[in-house]
């Protein structure tokens, strides 16, 4: 086992690893368990530099990706845990192994990955693998392996005096239904893992159905169904954590194929992924401080002829037309999720048992330009732990 690093935190104490102040009689001292009993907040940190200066950290309990000293340092400060990515591995090769080769190459995998976990003072980490994968592929099979021998090792991680268990979490799409191909074991990955966080976004990655337009970056008819069909696997509430977006996708509409600028449906290119021909491929994924910047710089006239922003009530989400180099056949569509739909989410998380909610990415936001938007975009975790919120407020009032 490695030597620890020196401390990079200004408090030593800051270099602990979080221990859980939850107890459950129903696991032993060696089980995970979440931080708090009102559960989780857990979200990812997409920026190599971000130190976390910026965030509301009321309700968060774990930063994944936490790749910066500086993040890791003040999570532990203020009781959230700091995880980083799992560290490559080759599943093909792996699941192309006999017995023997394949239990020493995890062996030698898991040991290097905690000893790179304990150096760094980090929490545990996450696991985000997005290949095609077959129905009962072996590769499916040995992605299961690999995560539970992580967490086997991560439960009773070896030192004096005894740590509390790390995390292993896995990331899995928005449904178990194949998406985008990947066929995973998933109540063997929830078995295998803490947490599956579950990634609700990107969801129009191949649109099979209906016209090729533009559309909402997470439906929340899709939030419902994906959430439900893994409860149907068997697989217990208190494993999924709701992943969400804190960006949107901005899309160029099709020329000549709106009746005007400020035409509800926005018919986009055919860009194909994995087999499909239409797909988000179309769009350009957007911060949500970027679209709300680029929403207020239109004037009112440019608002007046594009629609201004309006909400799909279906999708639960909201979009805004908007005029590229002042021509108005060169129309664009852009979609978010904003405080009204992200509070129905939430309250949806709650009202089903699951642990956790949380986005990608803590860094969409920008509490220093936009210090309203952002704090009422922070303000809607309140939602998931029971807090009243006005439960309704969205980027727009319609009648």
């Amino acid at each position: 086992m490695r030597k620890k690093q020196t401390c990079p935190c200004s408090n030593p104490d800051d270099c602990h690893p979080i221990s859980s102040s939850v107890s459950n009689a129903n696991t032993n001292s060696t089980s995970f368990h979440p931080i708090r009993a009102s559960g989780e907040v857990y979200g990812f940190e997409g920026l190599l530099n971000e130190t976390g200066q910026q965030y509301n950290w009321t309700h968060i309990s774990t930063v994944a990706w936490a790749v910066n000293d500086e993040l890791m340092c003040r999570a532990h400060h203020h009781g959230a845990r700091a995880v980083v990515a799992a560290p490559s591995f080759n599943l093909e090769l792996l699941s192309e192994m006999d017995d023997p080769d394949r239990a020493a190459y995890i062996q030698t995998w898991v040991r290097s990955t905690l000893a790179m976990v304990q150096t760094r003072h980090r929490d545990g980490v996450v696991f985000d693998y997005e290949d095609p994968t077959p129905r009962n592929s072996p590769v499916g099979h040995a992605y299961v392996q690999l995560i539970d021998a992580t967490r086997r090792a991560f439960r009773s991680p070896p030192s004096v005096p005894p740590l509390s268990p790390l995390q292993v979490t896995t990331c899995v799409a928005w449904s178990p239904e194949g998406i985008d191909g990947r066929y995973f074991p998933h109540g063997a990955l929830a078995d295998a893992s803490d947490l599956l966080y579950v990634m609700d976004y990107d969801t129009q990655s191949q649109v099979t159905q209906g016209a090729c337009v533009a559309g909402a970056n997470a439906p929340i008819t899709g939030t419902r169904r994906g959430i439900e069909q893994f409860l149907e696997l068997g697989i217990a509430p208190q494993k999924l954590v709701l992943g969400v977006p804190w960006y949107g996708y901005q899309y160029p509409c099709v020329p000549g194929s709106m009746k005007d600028a400020s035409d509800r449906f926005c018919p986009i290119p055919l860009v194909p992924f994995r087999g499909i021909d239409c797909s988000d491929a179309a769009g350009t994924q957007v911060s949500y401080y970027t679209l709300m910047e680029q929403y207020k710089s239109q004037t009112p006239e440019e608002r007046s002829q594009t629609g201004g922003m309006r909400r799909d009530d279906y999708m639960e989400a909201a979009f805004f037309n908007s005029i590229k180099d002042n021509n108005d056949t060169l129309v664009r569509q852009s979609w978010m999720d904003d405080p009204r739909s992200l509070r129905r989410k939430y309250s949806y998380a709650r009202s089903m048992g699951l642990a956790g909610v949380g986005p990608y990415a803590f860094h969409d936001l920008d509490p220093v330009l936009q210090p309203e938007e952002s704090r009422q975009m922070w303000s809607t975790f309140d939602d998931f732990f029971g807090g009243l919120g006005d439960g309704v407020s969205g980027l727009v009032e319609e009648s």
